[in-house]
């Protein structure tokens, strides 16, 4: 799934392409995973957006969790419909897909270990995908930002921090999903990614980003060092 027009992700001249559109969306979690993948199998789903959460449009002392969304472009113009009003950004005016959403498409899912990593701003309510009773131990969320840090992109590189560095950190094929989020939560976590508008939608906090990973099923996720947390049991013997 793709916001690209043309995209030949095999190199065989073809373009493969399919349009990011909800149904399209749903039919890859629920469906298209639920047949091609078994038992021992083990399954990657990254999602790279634009982000928001709804707790964001109280003010500071009254802001709680209120479900994390991203939007799909629907006309795919490679831009994310935002409002703009008083503050940078607002709720989404297209298309939002919120953590609840994506929950729901998920326990349909039958394969044996689902590693699911979500790069976007206000992300963190997607840490709930994982806390059901159907598939409760089953899968391995990782979310770039919390529901009310915003996310950042690696100096002069159109590439986001947390997922780059996390990946890049998993590319000798032996380190595992654990280690690498050690890394690159520490590397974001160090790095101040906060711009004048990112502090603005804060309310003037700077917030830096920090990730969180859950893999026991409880929906809350810890940060790094995993091995001090209560999560990284299963990611530890996961990698690509």
């Amino acid at each position: 799934l793709s916001a690209d027009k043309w995209r030949d992700a095999d190199g065989d001249g073809v373009n493969d392409a399919i349009v990011t559109t909800r149904s399209n969306l749903r039919s890859a979690l629920s469906d298209w995973l639920k047949q091609s993948t078994y038992e021992n199998n083990l399954a990657l789903v990254y999602i790279f957006d634009h982000g928001y959460n709804d707790g964001m449009q109280k003010p500071v002392e009254e802001q709680t969790e209120q479900g994390s969304s991203f939007e799909i472009d629907n006309n795919r113009n490679g831009r994310m419909d935002f409002l703009f009003g008083a503050k940078h950004t607002t709720p989404f005016s297209g298309d939002p897909v919120y953590d609840i959403t994506v929950k729901s498409w998920l326990p349909r899912y039958k394969a044996g270990r689902l590693t699911f990593i979500i790069e976007a701003c206000y992300i963190g309510g997607f840490l709930k995908i994982g806390n059901h009773p159907f598939d409760k131990q089953n899968i391995i969320t990782m979310t770039s930002t919390t529901w009310n840090t915003s996310a950042g992109g690696r100096t002069g590189e159109d590439w986001p921090a947390f997922s780059n560095t996390l990946l890049l950190a998993m590319a000798d094929g032996r380190t595992d999903f654990a280690h690498a989020f050690d890394i690159a939560d520490q590397f974001v976590n160090e790095t101040d990614f906060q711009s004048v508008w990112t502090i603005i939608d804060q309310n003037g906090i700077n917030r830096k980003t920090d990730s969180r990973l859950d893999d026991d099923g409880d929906g809350i996720g810890n940060s790094y060092p995993l091995d001090e947390r209560e999560d990284g049991r299963n990611a530890e013997v996961t990698g690509l």
